[in-house]
């Protein structure tokens, strides 16, 4: 049996990113193991028959990555164009080596358009808890948009993640929430039905993210986005078809762009509309899980059963 090792830094990235692709892998015949730190969520994945080892990577090691570039059968996926430009001009990977496959993608059915809310606009904020995620943007244009007395509710979902050094205190978002600025709702694992709840989702990232999860499941949910034009958040948003881009760090364009979808819900709707067609064409999970397994049956032509199941898919 043919054995396949998935190297993440987090239990929490791997379960939500990648998990669904190990499970496919053992049914196309592989014997999949993982390398993960110690932590909660470890039983969630042994249970699957995958086998854990403990191995903590930094966030900044080339280990994996010096490893599986000292031989000629390898490719790097990238979730953006930016990213793969980036490391190609900059002679870290070779051009014929790469593929772009945009996301970890969105489950269609799980993530499904409903109608919106009676009552106060929910503007959500979806995210892991970083500085550099737009957190403190999002707090602010908040504490504007309500002083302005806009009838609006800000909810802010997430926890900070403690290992990151950018990682929002929790004294701050305590302090946050005891002032009303916004709803701090913590960790949450029911995404669909608090989509279902907001109006529109809001991340003014400058993380430099691969493709944001959230801004996924807000577009096949059928909600307009308001994000900044940064990489990766441009991949999902395409600006005035289902939601705003604006620039990276311009307080005054997020509140314009948010209270501009707050008093506009036929805008809300044409944007959600068009955000649910842009999931279903380039983003759906089957449509990702299909291209990725096409990518390891390339690698290993000698394999049947996962050249197989790629056909199939």
């Amino acid at each position: 049996m043919t054995r396949l090792l998935f190297v993440d830094h987090e239990i929490g990235g791997f379960v939500q990113n990648r998990l669904i692709l190990a499970r496919r892998l053992q049914k196309a015949g592989f014997d999949v193991h993982v390398a993960l730190p110690r932590g909660p969520g470890l039983e969630a994945v042994s249970r699957h028959g995958i086998c854990v080892h403990i191995y903590y990577l930094r966030r900044t090691s080339t280990l994996a990555l010096d490893d599986a570039f000292s031989h000629n059968n390898y490719r790097v996926i990238f979730q953006n164009p930016d990213d793969r430009d980036r490391l190609v001009q900059s002679g870290v990977v070779d051009a014929s080596r790469v593929v772009l496959i945009k996301s970890s993608g969105v489950n269609l059915t799980l993530f499904k358009p409903a109608p919106e809310p009676e009552g106060a606009p929910v503007i959500l904020m979806g995210s892991r808890l970083l500085w550099e995620k737009g957190v403190g943007d999002f707090v602010a244009a908040a504490r504007s948009i309500r002083a302005a007395g806009v009838r609006a509710r800000f909810v802010l979902v997430g926890e900070p993640d403690r290992d990151h050094p950018s990682a929002v205190p929790l004294a701050t978002l305590r302090q946050w929430q005891d002032a009303g600025d916004i709803e701090w709702l913590g960790p949450r694992t029911d995404m669909p039905s608090l989509l279902a709840q907001c109006h529109v989702v809001c991340l003014p990232s400058y993380y430099g993210e691969g493709v944001p999860r959230i801004l996924l499941e807000a577009a096949a949910s059928g909600r307009s986005i308001v994000a900044t034009d940064s990489v990766g958040c441009r991949e999902v948003v395409r600006n005035g078809q289902n939601g705003l881009l604006i620039p990276v760090g311009d307080g005054d364009a997020l509140i314009g762009a948010i209270v501009q979808l707050v008093d506009n819900a036929p805008l809300r709707a044409s944007m959600g509309t068009r955000g649910r067609e842009i999931a279903s064409m380039e983003f759906s999970l089957e449509q990702v899980l299909a291209s990725t397994l096409a990518v390891y049956a390339s690698l290993l032509v000698w394999h049947p059963t996962l050249a197989q199941f790629s056909e199939q898919l």
